[in-house]
């Protein structure tokens, strides 16, 4: 319930559904979770510990314009430390926060940092891009129709109908 991606999801079925498809990581500290530029095939949610996200500049240089992507800066901290010889530490993560989602998005994007264990402690519930779009989906297609449900009584309120007239 604390992940902010799948915190609407009401459906309890649906809930247990998506329990079912998550997978528990332990990890040690400063090992690597996911590589920059490589093709994003899970989705991280944290459960324990922290996670630091890096950037080697050269690399992103080299990134193909058009899969290239944005990290948003309000999610994150900034900092300009240097780590891991040419790795650059752009922000941390906590408990409850998740990573992963901006390289399952598109077939073109790929994961636009490294994202390393901060504590021997860190755990991760994984889950794949094949069951997180699968989510993702259904919830959109369920938030698209309760929208237009609450748009279409609203209007019914008013007296509007949306069928043309003739």
């Amino acid at each position: 319930d604390k992940c902010n991606i799948f915190k609407n999801i009401e459906n309890e079925v649906k809930k247990r559904e998506l329990c079912n498809c998550l997978k528990l990581i332990e990890c040690y500290e400063n090992e690597v979770i996911c590589k920059q530029n490589s093709i994003g095939t899970t989705f991280y949610i944290i459960l324990k510990g922290t996670v630091n996200g890096y950037v080697n500049r050269q690399l992103d240089a080299k990134r193909p314009k058009k899969t290239s992507a944005v990290i948003d800066d309000s999610v994150f901290k900034l900092k300009n430390e240097k780590n891991f010889h040419d790795e650059e530490y752009i922000f941390s993560l906590r408990a409850g926060q998740d990573f992963g989602d901006i390289a399952l998005l598109s077939e073109s994007c790929t994961r636009t940092c490294t994202i390393r264990a901060g504590s021997n402690d860190t755990k991760l519930i994984e889950l794949s891009k094949k069951h997180f779009l699968e989510f993702i989906n259904e919830y959109k297609s369920e938030s698209v129709s309760k929208t237009l449900d609450l748009f279409n009584k609203c209007l019914l309120l008013k007296g509007i109908s949306l069928r043309s007239k003739k």
